[in-house]
Parts: C-alpha cells; sequence; structure tokens
C-alpha cells in the first residue's frame, strides 16, 4: 500500500467517526434534546452520506468494488434508519412520553454503533498491494504519521518488535478492535520504557502481552499487521532521525512469519 493509499484509508475512516459521532452524541443525551436539535442534526447526517460514500467508492477500487456495495448499503440502511425516526419526531414527537423518546433515541443510536463497526470492519478488509515507504533524513513528522497509519490497519494481530522499543507506537493503538491479540516484544531496556503505558493498554486490549528478550544481542526491528510484515532500517523511536532509512514492503513469506513466532516464542512474560 502505498503512503497515498494508507492516507486515504484513514480519511475515510476519519470521516465514518465523525460522521456517526454527532447525532449518536446526541440521540444519548439525557433527558432527551430537544426535537427540533434532532431533527437538524438527522438533515445534516443525511447530506453528507454522499460524501461519504464519494470516499468510500474511491478507495475501493479494483478488488475492493465489492465491499463499496456492501458498506454502501450499510451507510443507506443508517440513514434511512435516521430518516424514519425524523419522520416520526415530525409527525407525532409531541405525542410520545419521556420514556418512549429516549427509547427512540436509543435504538437508533444503536443502530449507528453497529453500522460504525460493520463498516470499519468492511474496510480493514478490502484488499490492497503494499509498497516500501523511504524516508529523508530528518523527517520524522512524515515517519511517525506512516507508522501510526500502519498500525491502526491492523484487524486481528499486532506484532511490535523492537530493541530500543518505548511507548511511542502505543499511542497509535488507540482505535483498534478490542479483541485484538497484541505481541510488544522488546529487551530489558524496552521493557522499562514500554511497560508503564503498557498496563494502562491492556485495560483496553486484554489480549496484550508484553515480551522481554533473553538477550541484548537483538536488532531485528519487524511490526507485524495481521498476516503482513514489515521491517525498518533503524528502531521505530528513531526512524529518520539519523540515516535516510526506508520501512519494507510487505512479507508474506513462511519462513518471514516463522522467524517472527520464533522470536515471539523466545521472549520471557512480562506481568501486566
Amino acid at each position: 500500500m502505498s503512503e497515498a493509499r494508507l492516507k486515504q484509508f484513514h480519511e475515510v475512516r476519519t470521516f465514518l467517526r465523525y460522521w456517526v459521532t454527532p447525532l449518536g452524541a446526541l440521540l444519548r443525551k439525557d433527558p432527551p434534546a430537544d426535537t427540533p436539535t434532532v431533527l437538524a442534526q438527522i438533515r445534516r447526517f443525511d447530506q453528507n452520506r454522499a460524501d461519504l460514500q464519494r470516499l468510500v467508492q474511491d478507495y475501493c477500487t479494483d478488488d475492493g468494488h465489492a465491499y463499496a456495495v456492501v458498506i454502501g448499503n450499510e451507510l443507506a440502511s443508517a440513514s434511512n434508519r435516521a430518516n424514519a425516526l425524523a419522520r416520526t419526531l415530525a409527525q407525532r414527537g409531541d405525542q410520545l412520553t419521556a420514556e418512549e423518546l429516549v427509547s427512540e433515541h436509543r435504538s437508533l443510536a444503536e443502530r449507528l454503533d453497529q453500522m460504525h463497526d460493520n463498516v470499519d470492519k468492511r474496510l480493514r478488509a478490502v484488499p490492497v498491494d503494499w509498497t516500501a515507504a523511504e524516508f529523508a533524513k530528518g523527517d520524522r513528522f512524515r515517519a511517525t504519521l506512516h507508522l501510526s497509519r500502519l498500525i491502526g490497519m491492523a484487524t486481528t494481530r499486532l506484532d511490535l518488535v523492537d530493541r530500543h522499543l518505548d511507548d511511542t507506537l502505543l499511542h497509535f493503538m488507540g482505535n483498534l478492535p478490542r479483541e485484538i491479540k497484541i505481541n510488544l516484544v522488546t529487551t530489558k531496556l524496552g521493557v522499562a520504557a514500554t511497560l508503564p503505558l503498557a498496563r494502562i493498554a491492556v485495560k483496553q486490549y486484554a489480549n496484550m502481552t508484553l515480551l522481554q528478550l533473553p538477550s541484548h544481542d537483538f536488532h531485528r526491528r519487524c511490526i507485524r499487521v495481521d498476516d503482513q510484515i514489515f521491517r525498518a532500517d533503524e528502531s521505530f523511536k528513531d526512524l529518520a532521525l539519523h540515516d535516510s532509512p526506508r520501512i519494507s514492503e510487505a512479507i508474506t513469506s513462511q519462513e518471514a512469519h516463522a522467524e517472527l513466532d520464533a522470536i515471539i516464542a523466545a521472549g520471557n512474560d512480562v506481568p501486566l
């Protein structure tokens, strides 16, 4: 996946989140938000669907066309459900009891949450080609942004392996699926730098482990995102500080996975 493609992926997900969040938050207010405010927010929600749909179609090119169709149906279904509530409120909103109004609002809010999760999973599943990323010396911002986007692609598994691992990469894990399997693999110094934030992150990601390698003589730096491995020329915290490094193209060979599995198996579990 090129940097431009990776950026496009996160633009779609960001637009999706900001499309859903304002209406969802309004619908969860207690006591319920007034009807004119809810109707106005539903109109904005419905109007913005076309922009989100265009972003989805632009991203889901080639082999992703089928995903665009399914996602489009999800978006349309959520919009139709919102418009149904708008009609109910416009026609007989003043006749609903406070309990009935809360029930109507919460029902739509739950539907929006379900739609968001379904669309996000399908966006992550769109097949794409990964390419190497190269960075100029000193281009820390671009390198850091690339790493954050790369980590944000993970759906089932995320392995971070680096002798000098610190908590930098953990800050990019906030929007991953809660059930994802995460391995943080480092040396004694990396454990000391990572442990405080890892103990906070494990409360959100119960299937996360911190592993300490028995030897300091370890220089492999890689990230496994689901079933694709990416290698870096420098430690992630120093990427682009000194040389002109690159993050490799996706590596999917059985040998690469076996090597990484062996590294993980050699680590000692650090209590979180």
